[in-house]
């Protein structure tokens, strides 16, 4: 009847028999109106309408709630799909390489050309006795071991084709010429070994580089472009390892033989990256010019261009690589706490009085680790400045970025049981300032990072107003920030100038930057 719908009932309970599989309209319709007046009919209507709008507004709260969620997994979900496809690519392209490769070596069966007369100096005499393979009793065969041991490829190919082309022009027995035959089939294939093992075995890419000229002279030039990314992609993959301390590099079978030695300082592993860098921008796209070469005019570019992007690609992931592991190192201590966390902006309004205002330590350790990267990438990546930019930038872009993400650190701020209050804001505000200033002096600041930063300086303040108190009447003017971030900056670099903190002394900031001078100076003392 009517009355069951002046039932207090939440709204899934409302809900609940609309839900079940069996639910029929029209049979609930009926069963409802059958016995009931126009005045409850009318009423069923308005209950009706409304839970209606109940269920929308339900459904509406529910999609915000997990948007940020859905959104995370469809990219994860979509990035897995990449790395899957690329890995299937990468396995077909292995494959493809292999067996070109072993389809590539294999010769033709020499034709008997006609029987010319051999001049007296004639290095290939006729040969009417079988070719031996013993290198004591055949020039030929002495001469390749050698080649082949000294890895002297192109010498090596040579002398095949001298070979070759003596077995057509010079009067041989068919047991000779097939001896020849077999011999010239056997040293391709071990000369195709011996370039696929040097594929194989990357350890330095320069001599990989070296011996790219072999085979565009073997026309596998398409396979070798193929394999030498591949070949730099594993290289890669090697320095990411040496930059992680924490991956244990050594033999999984307990033999104790170190894989990967690890680069331990920050010089080491940014050594690293410039030795990856000029393998992309010199060495190996100067290599491939070598194997376009037989390439279609109006192909070159398009392959070059193809072949940088790619070389670019890797290089990025173990300049991110780099970026990621460093920002670990501050966030995280050894023992794996979080020390970029919502407590230490929380605590400041629990009573203690006015804090000596300084950035906090994260942010100052950020400041002296970007300052050494600096100075050692100055030294290292000379007349690659861009590149040397663009890894501070990315480095403070991955600390600022994680806790603007992290929603566990935002809940805490805004919902938690201490929420934000003036104190925190205002340091939170000061450190903020502080990255921005000195990112902006190094010429690292991006217009991506500052807009991040802009954004979450406004959800901190939002965070304040949500508690009835006004953010501006708490803050003190820009000025006052700007000149504690600037003094905190002097005081990490050794040359602090205290003589012009108080210059004046009228300016409606002068007490606060006196104050902020002298608990800058007692927290760099203490």
């Amino acid at each position: 009847n009517s009355l069951d719908f002046d039932n207090e009932l939440t709204l899934s309970e409302k809900l609940k028999v609309f839900k079940s599989s069996n639910f029929d309209p029209k049979s609930y319709v009926t069963s409802h109106c059958g016995v009931m007046s126009e005045k409850a009919i009318r009423h069923l209507c308005i209950y009706l309408v409304g839970l209606k709008k109940g269920s929308a507004e339900e459904m509406r709260k529910n999609v915000y709630a997990n948007y940020a969620s859905f959104i995370r997994t469809s990219r994860e979900i979509s990035d897995l799909e990449g790395e899957l496809v690329s890995l299937k690519n990468l396995l077909s392209s292995r494959a493809n390489i292999i067996h070109t490769i072993a389809d590539g070596v294999r010769i033709e069966s020499l034709h008997e050309g006609p029987h010319h007369h051999h001049s007296p100096d004639d290095p290939f005499e006729p040969l009417s006795d079988p070719i031996t393979t013993d290198p004591s009793s055949n020039p030929l065969v002495e001469n390749l071991e050698i080649l082949l041991a000294e890895h002297r490829v192109d010498e090596a190919l040579s002398l095949l084709d001298d070979a070759e082309r003596a077995a057509l022009d010079k009067p041989l027995a068919p047991s000779s010429l097939l001896s020849l035959q077999n011999t010239i089939l056997e040293y391709r294939q071990r000369l195709a070994d011996q370039l696929a093992e040097m594929t194989i075995y990357h350890h330095n890419p320069q001599e990989l580089c070296e011996d790219i000229g072999s085979l565009v002279i073997m026309q596998l030039s398409e396979n070798a472009l193929e394999g030498v990314l591949q070949s730099f992609g594993s290289y890669v993959s090697t320095m990411i390892n040496a930059f992680l301390a924490s991956f244990e590099t050594e033999n999984r079978e307990g033999s104790g033989r170190k894989i990967v030695k690890l680069a331990e300082t920050e010089t080491q592993q940014i050594a690293l990256l410039a030795n990856a860098l000029s393998l992309a921008d010199e060495l190996l796209p100067r290599a491939a010019i070598k194997l376009s070469s037989f390439a279609r005019n109006d192909e070159k570019g398009l392959k070059q261009r193809e072949l940088k992007r790619r070389l670019q690609r890797l290089v990025e992931q173990l300049r991110d690589s780099f970026c990621r592991q460093h920002a670990l190192d501050l966030i995280f201590t050894e023992d794996g706490g979080v020390r970029l966390n919502a407590e230490m902006y929380l605590c400041m309004d629990d009573g203690r009085g006015e804090p000596e205002w300084f950035p906090s330590p994260v942010f100052q350790e950020l400041f002296v680790k970007l300052t050494r990267i600096a100075s050692i990438a100055s030294d290292i990546f000379v007349g690659r400045e861009r590149f040397a930019t663009i890894l501070l930038m990315r480095l403070t872009e991955t600390v600022i970025l994680w806790f603007s993400e992290d929603q566990n650190f935002w809940d805490e701020l805004e919902t938690g049981e201490r929420t934000l209050g003036p104190l925190g804001l205002q340091q939170f505000y000061l450190d903020m300032e502080f990255v921005i200033l000195f990112a902006s002096q190094g010429r690292y600041l991006s217009r991506n990072l500052h807009q991040v930063m802009k954004n979450i300086i406004g959800r901190a303040i939002e965070a304040v107003q949500a508690k009835n108190i006004d953010p501006y009447s708490v803050l003190p003017e820009d000025e006052w920030f700007a000149d504690v971030a600037q003094i905190a900056i002097k005081m990490l670099m050794g040359h602090a100038d205290f003589e012009n903190a108080e210059r004046d002394m009228n300016s409606p900031t002068a007490s606060m930057s006196a104050r902020s001078v002298s608990s800058a100076h007692s927290h760099g003392s203490s």
